[in-house]
């Protein structure tokens, strides 16, 4: 309830900037629902949130932007651009069996990066997945290949903070 007094108290004068500082921490899932959806519908109302939290799945879920700091500022962005700076987009394919015309059809393709064999699944490095996705799943089954699964490798928003935070210490 102290929560909810101090949001309600915060937007009575409806403010055009809010600063909220770990605004679900220590709310049952239901009160944190309602102040995640609250913040969501004053983020559509044109009003500027700066959400200070450790919950990066929240950050995730609310934030159209993303600033990491560890002592200084280490970079600030949007959470999709983060992940595509961090991390190369990696598909994988589980195929039934996978053969030598498969393999062949995959390495005359221009914008696969690089790409291993585990067993029956193919984990791939695209430039673009998005774009190229169909296509190479196109391919493979012109191939002769049989395809089982494709599903595109997940980054969290925590994912890119640890390595964000571990490069940081490198640099040191």
């Amino acid at each position: 309830m102290k929560h909810r007094l101090a949001l309600a108290r915060t937007l009575i004068h409806e403010p055009k900037i809010l600063f909220l500082d770990e605004p679900t921490a220590g709310l049952d899932p239901e009160a944190a629902r309602e102040v995640r959806d609250l913040i969501k519908r004053l983020s559509t109302e044109g009003r500027t949130i700066f959400l200070s939290t450790h919950n990066l799945g929240e950050a995730d879920l609310l934030c159209h932007r993303i600033a990491v700091i560890k002592t200084k500022l280490l970079i600030v962005d949007t959470p999709k651009n983060l992940r595509k700076k961090i991390f190369q987009s990696r598909v994988m394919i589980t195929l039934e069996a996978i053969t030598q015309p498969v393999i062949k059809a995959i390495k005359a393709l221009a914008y696969i990066d690089h790409f291993e064999q585990l067993n029956n699944q193919l984990i791939i490095n695209f430039k673009d997945p998005e774009k190229n996705r169909p296509e190479l799943v196109e391919s493979i089954i012109k191939a002769g290949g049989r395809v089982l699964e494709v599903t595109q490798e997940q980054h969290s928003l925590e994912d890119v903070y640890l390595t964000l935070i571990k490069e940081d210490k490198h640099e040191l």
